[in-house]
This record gives C-alpha cells, structure tokens and sequence, in this order.
C-alpha cells in the first residue's frame, strides 16, 4: 500500500512554508506538481533537499534584499537534479517507507522520517540572525542527528514520535531559560494573554493549558514548528 498523498502533500507544504515564511497553501499548478511526483515515486527526503539546494542557490546569486521565489516550478530543476543522483531506485514510496525508525544510511547520511524534518531545521539554522535562536536551531539540529545515530546503532524501533516530542520539549525548555528576564517576562505575559480567552478551565486543566500555550508563544518567538502531530 503507497503513502497517501494528502500526507505527501502536507509535508512538502509544511517546508515550503519554511522556505516562504508565509502561506501554507500551495497553488494549484503547484499541488498537481507535486502529484507529478508522488506518481513518479520521488521520495519526500528527494523533495526536500532539493527544494533545500534551490533556496542555497538563488541567495548566493541574489542581491540585497530579493526574496525568494514563491513558486514551486523554481525549485523543479534542483529537484530533478537531486532525484537523477539518488542512488537507490524509485521504486515507489511505501507506508513502511514513511513510517520506518530513523537510521543512518551507507553513506553516513540521515534517512528515513527524520530526514526532512533534520533539513528543516537545517533550514533554519541557515536563515537565523538571531545569536540566541541560532544556537538553539543549531543544539536541536545536533540533538536530531545523535537521535538518529543512536536509533540506528541499537536498532531502536520504538515510538519515534514520543522521542521527537521529548526532543522538542527539552529544546523549547533550554530556550525558555536562556532567555533573559525581560524576555522570560514577556512570555508569561502572552501566554496568560492567551489563557484568558479560554474561560471556565478547571485548575488541572488550567495548568495544563498554561504549559501548552507557554510553549506555542516560545515557539512562535523561536520560529519553529512542531516535531509531532
């Protein structure tokens, strides 16, 4: 049984926006792109580094100031390139494909599920000005890699997903308390901001919240999505 393609296509959006900073939706014309290469079998990892090698290559040639270009069509040429050096044959994606652990390939290279969400944040670190928020992309971008490592060397088959969300609530606990006081302040601030408009919360679920809406403001400070559904 292949992979669905709305899961297909939601992962190439959640990058894309990465890349745009804006938008989730893709045009028409780009979502039957996409299903161009589903059908052909190109694995989202394929996908990824290409539209990756694209953003590379358009800001070592753009100037000052010119944005990235908003259209997936842009990308295609680094993308056919990285497909036409992928060495294992295309034969089609498969759920087990999707869903296997992660692991370290032949080539020393990150495979499987984890292998767009570590050029994600790849992605990130490469854009990042910030000192601070660069430090964290770049800890949580080690913290990826050593997660992958060790999975594969204990042949670790356990809920991967459980192991990102451990992941990403130890990164957003370590930038929450690098910040300095006046930053830390203003977190608590948005975030009861945020609780205030969802009256008539019991006080176990009115902690509960507050911890989880603590965590949307410090990840939308650090401009990071979230690792797990």
């Amino acid at each position: 049984m292949t992979i669905r393609f709305d899961h297909y296509l939601n992962d190439v959006e959640r990058f894309f926006y990465l890349v745009r900073m804006s938008g989730f939706i893709l045009s028409p014309r780009d979502v039957e792109r996409v299903r161009e290469w589903y059908l052909r079998g190109i694995p989202l990892q394929v996908v990824v580094e290409g539209i990756l090698e694209g953003v590379r290559q358009y800001r070592y040639k753009a100037g000052p100031g010119d944005r990235l270009p908003h259209q997936l069509s842009f990308y295609s040429h680094h993308i056919g390139a990285r497909v036409r050096s992928y060495r294992t044959p295309l034969s089609g994606l498969t759920e087990e494909t999707c869903d296997a652990p992660a692991e370290i390939n032949e080539d020393g290279q990150m495979a499987g599920e984890m292998a767009h969400l570590y050029r994600e944040v790849e992605l990130l670190v490469e854009r990042e000005d910030r000192e601070l928020e660069r430090e964290i992309k770049s800890l949580a971008l080690e913290r990826l890699h050593r997660l992958a490592v060790e999975r594969a060397e204990s042949q670790d088959d356990g809920d991967l997903q459980y192991a990102l969300q451990v992941l990403d609530d130890d990164i957003l606990a370590l930038y929450h308390g690098r910040l300095d006081e006046t930053a830390q302040r203003t977190v608590r601030q948005e975030t009861e901001a945020l609780l205030a408009r969802e009256p008539g919360l019991g006080q176990r679920a009115l902690e509960g919240r507050r911890q989880a809406l603590a965590q949307q403001v410090l990840r939308n400070r650090l401009q990071m999505l979230e690792w797990t559904p």
